[in-house]
């Protein structure tokens, strides 16, 4: 037996072996080890080994940033990464520039602004051509790798910046200072984290200059540092003004967003000819300058931060080196190798200070300069939250464009889209950009004496409802029921608010509940509210709370106005009592826009009963009640009203528009459209055609507009007839939308996805949020006590966090209860939903309990033949036939019913080749039933010839034909027509039929001789 397979510590130490091992090969190689196996791809992509083979990696690479000049007017500029070893490039640099299997090419844009640990910081720079000022974008990139992280946020600044790039040992993360000084001398520093993704601005800098030509900081110790100049004045400064004590560096540190100040070498005695220069090579900083104008000064900080261990490592003359003036571009091994540029651009000096050998060479033939950097190959690829953050941005973008119905499933890809579909933001992400495209139209059937009343909503898009408005009504599949004491208040952000009202004579009981006819939510009632009948209640939404609201406003008989507001995230009524006394119309129902609920009624009017013809034009007023401060104003009617109408004008909400409609002198329809909520001044006459044009006799009721105002479904005197004017080109179309002689009401409305927070639920199970059984209590009790809708959205509630329950009782109960409350298509919608939860609970069960266990012994037979009903009755008959395919080695008697109950379930799926492949593979056959319900699905789907060709392998597995099978053939090659097909079966069921009477003839015959002497053997013996 394997080691490693029978002790886990062997395996263990396994791993760490291959793990010692791989981190002495060289980085390049390792990527392609990951393709060996399973294992080695974990310990390789394991972060432990990405830091351990970064110690371990030699730091004996060069990075060089060059930039090829345009050789000709309107040329482009080339730039490009070249990678070389420190010892090839000091041997043959030219070669080393020129091999094109280390040369990667960058935009013309990209700048490098330093390396770390195998990752290459490049700044994308966009310079502004009005002005001095850039945009900068950063971004990480290992050359050896491919890894590339997302860009940083734009940061604008001037065209005077600088900026450094290192990483944090204490927070594990790589960073970019950009240093922005302006004119007047002030600095500013501006730090981002790739980690944490976003930008923080130091103020605490000190008002010093840094140099323009010396763009980068340089990187060692955890701190960035650069060469500056304190004091100065201004900007523009001239080297003659500079004193030796006001040159400085700076050091950043990138742990404590702190900086503090780093003194010369004390061994400098004077100024500089020129800008000295500082540098960081092989882990050590450098200070590099010359002195008088004739020879190079190179001082080493032997340990970092200690003023004291400044050291002269050089000084020598230019006219040993041959040169006029030099600039250093990069320091090997340990301070002895120096390459220097010289007064050329594209003229390098090699220098090694222990032969005192000087070369010359002219590496870049190409017209090309360069700046090197320490650099070594790793296999870092940081891990950055931005990154997985953008990954779901990115899907989030994606989904949010889609239409809500698939969109739910889409819920079943994976987890994580489970989990954005879900998320609040999301959810209201997805809302802003679905298109109101839809109507909801509350449907209601007149009280015939011999026939039951019922309700409904259809649901329609705008488009199909205008083309033929009929056959989408007629759509089943868009048809919900509703019980016949409910009545639809309104819609909003795809929630349809539902009142339950039981009348005992002039008063009724009501409760409110929400419910997405897309997804299914259905919200707890709310506390019952006790009213008179002359009352009007509106629904809609507070944004400022995040909840949605009912209102009800009831008149008595005396004239006193109360109104009551109901939030559902609350759990009780809350009175108004500073409401206008004055009648509201009893059939309307506030209207919702703009965060308010509107009402059209009358002032200063007493008494319940009144006469329209008493009614005056002064009398009439909008009342608009605020949702989020639970006040009111009046809202006045459009100036162009110069007299009162014949009957009651409507008012209404349509296309997120304010409308109102009337008639003019009973020979008129006039409707008036709101351009801006709230501004009186925006009334707008939309509208004034006669009644004779669109022919009818008289009033018109208002049941939707559509497009903008533009197409309006009006309801004529005959209340089952529709009329749809199209002003654009003055067209009328009459209908008869509801066959079925039904009253309807029309509502604006949009699919969406919104399940409002309840904060009753989340009160009651707060304390219990991370205990799964006490959401089973919690529905249980609800259950029990009758509060169905609780408990529904209680489970609603979880199953949008993952949560899924697998208690039997508490979905029987529920059942129970709605088909006791007649709520039939409640109940069936409760039904599905448990039985493909539980079934999917049961699968995954199953599974893990054979590859944990390993054998079903304990399982009786019984509960195996349930398990494949269940899955396979939810079309998954790939789960089922893979449990028994791990059922078959321990347990090589499986009931026949489960092998028949697949066959079934593929006969349904008419997916007979993979049918009998599972069968050739088992080596089970199927029952007799089965077999004959299979010939007769191939027969039926496909034709004869297939069936007798599938019937002839199942002999060939060891099934015996009956006559049944062989009467299915005749019947369906005789229905086909194919006579001879149907002899020649009926002459091979006879050729069976006769081997099989000789064969039990044959049997009788050898049991009679068996029979025989055994008895002769008995009287011998006797």
């Amino acid at each position: 037996m394997d080691m490693a397979a029978q002790h886990p510590t062997a395996a263990l130490l396994l791993c760490e072996v291959v793990m010692e091992i791989l981190s002495w090969v060289p980085a390049k190689p390792v990527p392609r080890l990951k393709l060996v196996c399973k294992s080695w791809n974990s310990i390789i992509s394991h972060p432990h080994f990405v830091k351990l083979h970064l110690h371990r990696s030699p730091k004996n690479a060069i990075l060089l940033f060059t930039r090829a000049q345009a050789l000709t007017l309107g040329g482009e500029e080339k730039q490009s990464l070249v990678l070389s070893s420190v010892e090839s490039f000091i041997q043959n640099p030219s070669s080393s520039l020129d091999a094109q299997e280390n040369r990667h090419s960058l935009h013309v844009a990209d700048w490098v602004s330093g390396s770390c640990n195998g990752l290459v910081c490049v700044a994308d720079i966009l310079f502004h051509s009005n002005d001095d000022i850039c945009d900068i974008w950063f971004r990480l990139w290992n050359p050896l790798t491919g890894f590339v992280s997302v860009n940083t946020p734009c940061l604008r600044a001037n065209v005077h910046n600088s900026f450094g790039f290192g990483y944090d040992e204490s927070s594990d993360s790589y960073k970019v200072v950009t240093v922005i000084p302006d004119s007047s001398g002030t600095v500013t520093a501006h730090v981002y984290s790739f980690r944490d993704g976003s930008w923080k601005t130091i103020n605490s800098l000190p008002a010093i200059l840094f140099y323009a030509e010396d763009n980068n900081g340089h990187f060692i110790g955890g701190t960035l540092n650069w060469l500056g100049l304190r004091n100065p004045r201004g900007d523009d400064y001239d080297w003659a003004d500079v004193t030796l004590d006001m040159l400085m560096i700076v050091s950043f540190d990138l742990k404590s967003d702190t900086h503090k100040q780093i003194l010369l070498p004390k061994g400098i005695d004077e100024i500089s000819s020129k800008d000295p220069t500082l540098g960081v090579w092989g882990n050590r900083l450098y200070l590099l300058h010359d002195y008088k104008n004739t020879h190079f000064i190179a001082w080493q900080m032997k340990e970092f931060g200690d003023e004291n261990s400044w050291t002269q490592l050089l000084k020598i003359s230019f006219h040993h080196l041959g040169v006029e003036r030099l600039f250093p571009e990069f320091i090997f091994e340990n301070g002895n190798i120096f390459m220097l540029r010289g007064r050329h651009c594209f003229e390098e000096v090699f220098y090694d200070r222990r032969d005192n050998s000087v070369k010359r060479i002219n590496n870049l033939a190409n017209n090309s300069y360069f700046i090197a950097f320490d650099y070594v190959e790793s296999l870092m690829a940081p891990q950055h939250p931005t990154a997985a953050l953008l990954l779901c941005e990115v899907v989030m973008e994606i989904l949010s464009w889609i239409p809500a119905k698939p969109v739910t499933r889409l819920k079943l890809v994976c987890k994580s889209w489970n989990s954005i579909i879900s998320h609040p933001h999301f959810v209201k992400l997805h809302l802003h950009r679905s298109p109101n495209n839809a109507i909801l139209l509350s449907t209601r059937t007149p009280p015939f004496p011999d026939k039951e009343r019922k309700q409904g909503i259809v649901l329609s898009s705008v488009e199909p409802f205008i083309q033929n408005p009929s056959s989408t009504l007629d759509a089943q599949e868009n048809r919900h029921s509703l019980h016949v004491q409910d009545w639809v208040l309104g819609s909003c952000n795809g929630l349809v608010c539902v009142a339950h009202i039981l009348y005992k004579n002039h008063i009724c009981d009501i409760r409110f509940r929400l419910w997405n006819p897309l997804t299914g939510f259905i919200s707890g009632n709310s506390p019952c509210l006790c009213v008179n009948a002359h009352n009007v209640i509106g629904f809609g939404y507070d944004e400022s709370s995040d909840s949605y609201k009912v209102m009800t406003v009831i008149r008595d008989s005396s004239g006193t106005v109360t109104a009551q507001v109901y939030s559902f995230r609350g759990s009780s009524w809350k009175r108004v009592n500073s409401f206008p006394a004055f009648p509201f119309s009893a059939e309307d129902i506030g209207h919702f826009i703009g965060g308010t609920l509107n009402w059209l009624g009358l002032r200063n009017l007493l008494g319940d009963d009144y006469d329209w013809a008493d009614v005056t034009l002064d009398m009439l007023m909008i009342v608009s009640f605020d949702l989020k401060s639970d006040t009111h104003k009046q809202i006045l009617l459009p100036k162009g009203i110069d007299e009162i109408s014949s009957k009651d004008p409507t008012l209404g909400v349509w296309g997120n528009r304010l409308y109102l409609l009337h008639d003019y002198k009973n020979t008129h329809f006039i409707a008036w459209q709101m351009k801006e909520f709230g501004d009186e001044n925006s009334w707008t006459q939309l509208l004034k055609i006669s009644f004779h044009y669109l022919g009818v006799e008289r009033l018109l009721f208002p049941e939707f507009i559509f497009e903008n105002g533009n197409i309006f479904m009006l309801r004529g005197r005959h209340r089952f007839e529709e009329v749809f004017y199209d002003r654009r080109d003055n067209s009328v179309k009459r209908v008869n939308i509801l066959a079925n002689n039904c009253y309807f009401h029309a509502f604006d409305y949009v699919e969406s996805l919104v399940q409002p927070c309840l904060a009753k639920f989340m009160s009651l199970n707060m304390g219990f949020k991370n205990l799964l059984c006490s959401y089973e209590v919690m529905a249980s009790l609800l259950v029990q006590v009758g509060m169905l809708r609780e408990a529904d959205g209680l489970l609603f509630e979880l199953e949008g966090e993952g949560i899924s329950l697998d208690n039997h009782e508490i979905f029987s109960y529920l059942i129970e209860g709605y088909v006791d409350m007649k709520e039939l298509e409640r109940s069936v919608f409760v039904y599905d939903f448990m039985r493909v939860t539980i079934t999917e609970l049961a699968f995954r069960v199953s599974v893990d309990m054979l590859d944990f266990c390993g054998k079903l012994n304990c399982a009786k037979a019984k509960t195996l033949e349930n398990l494949v009903i269940l899955i396979c009755g939810n079309g998954k008959i790939l789960e089922a036939k893979n449990i028994v395919k791990k059922v078959l080695p321990f347990n090589p008697e499986v009931s026949s019913f489960v092998f028949d109950e697949i066959a079934f379930a593929y006969c349904e799926k008419k997916d007979f080749n993979d049918l009998l492949s599972f069968f050739v593979e088992v080596k089970r056959v199927q029952s007799v039933v089965a077999a004959n319900r299979v010939i007769n699905s191939l027969c039926s789907s496909y034709n004869v010839k297939m069936a007798g060709f599938f019937m002839q392998e199942l002999e060939n597995i060891g099934f015996k034909i009956d006559e049944v099978i062989y009467g299915i053939l005749i019947g369906w090659s005789c229905r086909e027509g194919n006579m001879k097909n149907s002899m020649r079966t009926d002459g091979l069921q006879r050729g069976r039929r006769e081997e099989h009477r000789i064969e039990e003839k044959r049997t009788e015959a050898w049991t009679w001789r068996l029979n025989t002497q055994q008895q002769r053997s008995s009287c011998v013996k006797w």
